[in-house]
């Protein structure tokens, strides 16, 4: 879990993993998983599974690519790209309270609780040699942002924020990769992973 750091300057992502992949091989470890995040698919309209094609990436999700294929292509490494994290001192209301959003009110929310994402990487761990090379970790609810949002925000009795367009944005990166794996949600809506927080 190596926070990425890319809005900062120099930052020395890929470096670090490098090193953290090295000191693994030394170690004879057997098995590697990187927590990525489901940033690194695109950020228009579509439904993403862990085999969609990744295209006209931005630099900072192309660095995300990198940092998991440095890891795949190690032979013994898994990563999970977890959505946008809830819970216990994350309340999304708080991040978003009385700001203009420069995202669109209708695009899709893709969340996870932080309970979920927890269980999900021991539940990879446990089952690692069935295990696919990649996961999505993802609530299975995708309502839009104006609504997620507005309830985050009710919740806290905060003010709900703004939003820079109305353009419909259907976004839906899929969690239930996972689910085959014998994984299941606590949290299969937004609604009940908000009133954990």
């Amino acid at each position: 879990c190596i926070a990425p750091g890319f809005r900062r300057d120099g930052s020395n992502y890929l470096a670090v993993l490098a090193c953290a992949l090295k000191l693994a091989q030394s170690q004879s470890m057997k098995g590697f998983l990187l927590c990525s995040s489901t940033g690194v698919y695109p950020s228009d309209t579509g439904h993403f599974t862990e085999q969609s094609d990744l295209h006209d990436l931005t630099l900072n999700q192309q660095r995300l690519l990198e940092a998991e294929q440095m890891v795949l292509n190690t032979g013994f490494g898994k990563v999970v790209r977890l959505a946008g994290l809830m819970g216990p001192k994350r309340h999304p209301g708080q991040f978003v309270a009385g700001k203009q959003l420069s995202s669109s009110a209708n695009e899709c929310v893709n969340m996870v609780h932080q309970r979920d994402a927890s269980n999900a990487i021991v539940h990879i761990l446990e089952h690692w040699s069935d295990a696919d090379a990649i996961y999505n970790v993802v609530l299975p609810e995708h309502s839009n942002k104006a609504d997620f949002y507005q309830q985050a925000c009710r919740q806290l009795g905060t003010l709900a924020p703004t939003f820079g367009s109305e353009q419909q944005i259907k976004r839906i990166i899929d969690g239930s990769a996972l689910e085959k794996l014998g994984f299941s949600y606590q949290f299969r809506n937004l609604s009940d992973a908000l009133t954990h927080c």
